[in-house]
């Protein structure tokens, strides 16, 4: 009777097998893209795709080995120390990535996480014209000074860069590289412990240079102009502004194409001297993390730049709450006529969110406001004549209060009044708890 059952479950395997025979290739190469989640993992983790999917029949083998787009981003280690790993592989990792290397064509993206870059510099350094995209965590001085020094033809497919090391003083006089001739590259991404290490010695590509941000160190003012000046196909950046260097004066700085600004400070800083000579009649979002910005600056610099700006977040993240000046934020409204995104870590005073509901931003769509514990009942005031405002422009407002007295009364407050009232007039309201609030969060509720 037991071999009466299994003979049938034989027949219909062989079936199904006989079956995939048919489909096209490309069919099956667009399921294992779907499979796959476009991403490899090496060391091989156990039952994970795509590795698994060659043991089907010799022709899915041989299918998942014709797919360059299946292999196309590799990524070396693991973020999560939870994730189970075949064990057997993880001494041959560089003789795995060799493997797939010679077996696909084309150019790949390789990340290489933390603890890894050790076990397949020698591989990575050689096959350096295979990667359009590669990022490395974790890599030592001296691994970081021998990729600098490959020939000039390692990087000509190279576009994206990351590096995460540290590098020591000693070492900056081995910092010109072939990158500064790399014909493709178009982002590069720092993040770099040590002090010395700044754009100023790192050799780049900069006419070309679409995209660079420099985290951990904070860059002096002048690197940051010389940039600007050097790369004139800049869309976006990211800078730590170092806020012990003296600013002088300098003439105009135009950065044509530039869409996206994103500055960040540890302390107040001189922000009127280092937007003074800068124009950008492209900008369309404007970000700075820092105490006191000023509304007027910022005004000034949108009139002399002639730019429709559409995302503004002035969210200095200290806690140091302050309530903005009425004259100069006021005067910052009247030249933001195409915002649609608003983020504020200081306390709007009434005067200022009612000239917002009264069409100041006519395309303001979503806003963020971060409100003082002293000031959050004041707030729910305004809020009151805003819900039933015939006129309001904004349909999510993000209301993020660091916890403090009253705090869990005027919430209790607003969930009693408005919550179900808000809901059916269209307006989200958003309360949250400041104090475990993160800025890696999403900024917008929309």
């Amino acid at each position: 009777m037991s071999s009466y059952l299994v003979l049938p479950s034989r027949l219909v395997n062989h079936s199904l097998a006989d079956k995939t025979q048919v489909i096209p290739p490309e069919i099956i190469t667009e399921i294992f893209l779907l499979v796959c989640n476009e991403r490899v993992f090496i060391p091989i983790p156990l039952h994970g795709y795509p590795w698994t999917l060659g043991h089907i029949c010799s022709r899915w083998r041989q299918i998942l080995w014709n797919s360059p787009s299946i292999w196309n981003t590799l990524t070396i280690g693991y973020r999560y120390p939870s994730v189970p790993i075949n064990p057997a592989p993880r001494l041959f990792i560089s003789n795995i990535l060799e493997d797939i290397l010679s077996k696909i064509s084309g150019v790949i993206s390789l990340f290489v996480l933390d603890g890894y870059i050790g076990r397949v510099t020698s591989t990575v350094f050689e096959n350096m014209d295979r990667f359009h995209e590669l990022s490395v965590h974790g890599i030592s001085p001296e691994m970081l000074l021998s990729l600098f020094q490959l020939p000039a033809y390692s990087f000509v497919n190279l576009e994206e860069l990351t590096l995460s090391s540290t590098i020591h003083e000693r070492n900056l006089d081995f910092v010109a590289s072939s990158l500064e001739t790399a014909p493709k590259l178009r982002s590069v991404t720092l993040q770099i412990a040590s002090q010395v290490y700044i754009p100023s010695f790192f050799k780049l590509p900069w006419s070309i240079m679409e995209h660079i941000s420099v985290t951990t160190v904070p860059t002096p003012p002048l690197v940051i102009w010389s940039i600007f000046r050097t790369s004139p196909c800049l869309l976006s950046c990211y800078f730590n502004i170092d806020v012990k260097m003296d600013i002088p004066t300098t003439s105009n700085i135009i950065i044509p194409n530039l869409s996206m600004l994103d500055l960040e400070t540890d302390d107040v800083f001189d922000w009127d001297s280092f937007f003074r000579p800068l124009v950008a009649p492209s900008l369309e979002s404007l970000i700075i993390t820092s105490p006191r910005v000023p509304c007027a600056m910022l005004a000034s610099f949108i009139i002399r730049s002639n730019c429709a700006l559409r995302e503004l977040d002035l969210s200095e993240y200290d806690r140091k709450l302050h309530e903005v000046d009425k004259s100069d934020f006021g005067l910052l409204l009247d030249h933001l006529s195409s915002l649609t995104s608003l983020s504020l870590l200081q306390t709007l005073p009434p005067p200022i969110f009612f000239k917002i509901n009264d069409g100041a931003l006519l395309n303001l769509v979503k806003a963020e406001i971060f409100v003082h514990p002293d000031g959050f009942a004041a707030f729910l005031d305004v809020l009151d004549a805003y819900i039933v405002s015939p006129t309001r422009c904004f349909n999510y407002l993000h209301v993020v209060c660091f916890r403090g007295p009253g705090f869990s009364e005027q919430k209790n407050r607003y969930l009693a009044r408005y919550g179900e009232y808000s809901t059916l007039s269209g307006l989200e309201v958003i309360i949250l708890d400041g104090n475990s609030y993160s800025k890696i969060q999403p900024a917008i509720v929309g």
